[in-house]
């Protein structure tokens, strides 16, 4: 009986991790906090629909499926603060987050490349 109860643990966790990393594919696009810290983050469609999380460096956040070309991630240091960081993402994309500094002067992946 604990071995059935932890396989259907596993198997609800991944069900409910797959749909997260998958949509950016289909038909959104995520960011992922690649920083040394937690940081707020929101995922916005054009149409409106937003996703909001704090993330662990590691985690990621997607947005809903969006009918737009692109999409708009924000992220703050905290749920207070009224500053933070922006970034236009192309549906689809998956965009890394690498360090937080105020003033919309934050660094992400693409900076790198």
């Amino acid at each position: 009986m604990l071995g059935q109860f932890r396989m259907l643990r596993i198997a609800l966790a991944t069900a409910f991790l797959a749909p997260v990393s998958g949509l950016a594919a289909d038909g959104g696009f995520c960011v992922e906090n690649a920083a040394d810290h937690a940081y707020l983050f929101v995922a916005e469609t054009r149409e409106g629909e937003r996703r909001v999380a704090t993330l662990q460096p590691g985690e990621l956040l997607c947005s809903g499926t969006t009918a737009a070309t692109d999409g708009v991630v924000n992220v703050f240091e905290s749920a207070d603060a009224l500053e933070g960081c922006g970034r236009i993402l192309a549906k689809g994309e998956t965009e890394r987050f690498v360090a937080y500094a105020e003033f919309d002067r934050c660094e992400w992946g693409a900076h790198g490349s």
